[in-house]
């Protein structure tokens, strides 16, 4: 899925249920949004909005992130582990909800 430039708002919970949705790409040219590994974040990268529910393996959050959204992996089934960034402040409410297959959550020291 490729969400145009254009959009300008994505609400909370946006992609709840797409279980089968692997990826979530941003067209180049967008203000408000940016895609990294099929993942959108905020347009500077500092807060992580959305995952699709169908991302499986392992993930790497990059370094600038700085807050992760609520709800933003909700039902994230096949996501395995997850490694947050140092730069993290904030961890929205229910964001692992759902993430039945996450063994390890991996943060910083």
């Amino acid at each position: 899925m490729t969400i145009p430039r254009t959009v300008l708002e994505i609400g909370v919970g946006a992609f709840r249920g797409c279980s089968s949705l692997p990826s979530i790409e941003v067209e180049e040219g967008s203000r408000g949004y940016r895609s990294v590994d099929g993942i959108v974040y905020d347009g500077s990268l500092a807060k992580l909005l959305h995952a699709p529910g169908g991302l499986e393996g392992d993930v790497e959050i990059p370094e600038g992130t700085e807050e992760i959204g609520p709800f933003a992996f909700y039902g994230c089934k096949k996501t395995t582990s997850i490694r947050l960034p140092s730069t993290l402040k904030s961890v929205g409410d229910s964001s692992f909800n759902g993430c039945s297959g996450l063994s390890a959550l991996r943060i910083p020291a």
